[in-house]
């Protein structure tokens, strides 16, 4: 994620490229030392912004601080790091180390995943799609959610939960509720 795209004030990111380790490597192999290893989100959308919490507002604002001094330290040209997150030797973060890493640190203090099965975020995803699913949320809504390019490519993955809320009135509300 970069500076540029990420908008504390409103609690707005906006979401246009994603970090690819293999695109990195073979921008390197080429001679591109800077190589930045981005390419298009998956869903290929250039205007997909997401909701940033009070709480990832103010701790990304604090990451900009030390970000900075860490930037001056070592003596990098410029004002500041194009990039919000950092390494020790201040280059660009490889996002999927970090994000694995707690989520499983998460997932091992929670108890969660312990059956034999990886459990994993894209785990969390299924789960989200299946229960606004069974909450009657619109399907649009869901796909939008979900970063897909349509409502057609949600009901394709998950066909099997779509098909019971459309055939069966019932299905996924609560007891006593209308």
């Amino acid at each position: 994620m970069k500076w540029n795209k990420v908008d504390l004030d409103n609690g707005k990111a906006h979401i246009i490229e994603a970090f690819s380790s293999s695109k990195r490597w073979m921008e390197r192999q080429e001679g591109n030392k800077d190589g930045s290893g981005e390419k298009d989100t998956k869903t290929h959308r250039s205007n997909q912004c997401i909701d940033l919490s009070d709480r990832v507002v103010e701790a990304v604002g604090k990451l900009g601080g030390r970000n900075r001094e860490a930037w001056m330290a070592v003596g990098r040209p410029g004002n500041e790091p194009k990039h919000v997150f950092l390494t020790g030797k201040v280059t660009p973060r490889r996002p999927d180390k970090i994000v694995y890493r707690a989520f499983r640190e998460g997932c091992d203090a929670l108890l969660v995943g312990q059956t034999g099965k990886p459990f994993t975020i894209h785990c969390l995803r299924g789960t989200f799609a299946t229960l606004a699913i069974l909450d009657r949320k619109p399907l649009g809504w869901v796909s939008m959610m979900l970063g897909h390019a349509d409502e057609d490519t949600t009901r394709r993955h998950y066909y099997k939960w779509v098909r019971m809320v459309e055939e069966n009135p019932l299905a996924g509300r609560q007891p006593g509720t209308e």
